[in-house]
């Protein structure tokens, strides 16, 4: 598992880099869409992306995107049922997560 925090806290990124984790402080919101738009590219986000869309099938769609407002990305699935479409945002949003601490 790879971590990656975004933060506008240096003392909180000195600590982290201390445990091995890397990531970036920003200020501005230029910034932080810039750090969005990279946990967005991630490898590992974008397969999780992709093992959704693969197991909906025609019976659905799933959507990331960078908030408008607030930082963060947002996950957004149709599915067949409310059940499975808690399952698969709950599935990719954890990927977000652990890699991007957002």
């Amino acid at each position: 598992m790879r971590m990656y925090l975004i933060s506008d806290n240096v003392d909180t990124l000195t600590g982290m880099r201390l445990a091995g984790v890397d990531g970036v402080v920003v200020h501005e919101k230029e910034e932080l869409r810039s750090a969005i738009e990279t946990a967005m590219e991630d490898p590992d986000v974008l397969a999780a992306a992709k093992q959704v869309e693969e197991e909906l099938g025609t019976d659905g769609r799933i959507l990331l995107r960078q908030s408008g407002t607030e930082p963060l990305v947002r996950v957004m699935v149709e599915a067949e049922t409310d059940a499975l479409c808690a399952k698969y945002v709950k599935q990719v949003a954890d990927v977000v997560k652990e890699k991007w601490a957002l």
